[in-house]
């Protein structure tokens, strides 16, 4: 017999832990996420926590997307900080607290950047790309960078650093 499409998805999505009860993070706006934050529902820690989570379970398990080059090890970090700011003062800018994805060709201090090749597999920027700068001062946090082909020279999801992204909604 074929199985009912939500006992499939059941079956076959990976298992994440919920947010809170009151917060779910799925398709929710920078605006929701910031009301939520002022309520008290969700911290950015708690934010890029799940999302790093959400990474492990689609993109390195489950379904195996391949679809992330390098986890940022100083995000939860970041999110500490951004949370102690909160608490202190506010929001810092119009992106507090949001963690963030960049394509692996932007220079990302610290973070391994290897503009899709393996020939910069080692390579880690001293400072920021312009448009990376830009983000962080509006408060968001850069959880990850995300594969693409070699020196973004091509329409297709493979470079010579992790492989082959799948599609998602494939």
């Amino acid at each position: 017999t074929i199985p009912s499409l939500s006992s499939w998805l059941s079956e076959n999505t990976p298992k994440i832990k919920t947010m809170t009860k009151s917060f779910d993070p799925i398709e929710a706006t920078v605006g929701q996420i910031h009301e939520a934050m002022r309520a008290g529902a969700v911290t950015s820690r708690e934010l890029v926590d799940w999302y790093l989570d959400r990474i492990d379970a689609y993109d390195r398990d489950g379904p195996a997307l391949n679809s992330i080059v390098t986890i940022n090890p100083n995000a939860p970090e970041r999110a500490n900080e951004l949370d102690a700011a909160f608490e202190e003062s506010g929001f810092i800018g119009p992106l507090h607290g949001i963690p963030v994805l960049v394509k692996d060709q932007s220079e990302t201090a610290d973070i391994r950047t290897t503009f899709g090749s393996e020939v910069f597999d080692d390579y880690v920027p001293d400072s920021d790309s312009t448009v990376v700068r830009m983000l962080k001062d509006a408060g968001a946090i850069v959880l990850a960078k995300t594969n693409l082909c070699d020196w973004a020279a091509s329409w297709f999801g493979y470079s010579s650093v992790i492989g082959r992204t799948k599609n998602p909604y494939v």
